[in-house]
């Protein structure tokens, strides 16, 4: 069933989430658990302003945690880079090296 709207809906770049990913993820609640439980989808906030707070509230954290763990590593770490590498680095990533 689900699978069915996978492929049947037309995706355009507003709001995709919202209107193929939710009512799909509801349509597998319900078949799977209960209409009640289903419910509960429409309370999660998946709007495009919100995914991407989240994308780059998870992609800070991603980062801020591999630079808490490196600095607390026992055995530390060794990198290798050239030119080339160091063009497509991000300039917060080169300030720590």
């Amino acid at each position: 069933m689900v699978s069915n709207q996978l492929s049947y809906c037309s995706t355009g770049s507003h709001a995709i989430a919202e209107s193929l990913i939710k009512p799909c993820m509801k349509d597998a609640v319900t078949s799977m658990i209960t209409e009640e439980h289903a419910k509960l989808i429409k309370c999660v906030p998946l709007s495009d302003k919100t995914i991407s707070r989240l994308v780059k509230d998870m992609s800070n954290f991603c980062e801020n945690e591999l630079i808490r763990r490196l600095k607390i590593s026992e055995h530390g770490f060794t990198i290798q880079i050239d030119e080339t590498t160091l063009s497509i680095l991000d300039y917060r990533f080169c300030s720590l090296l």
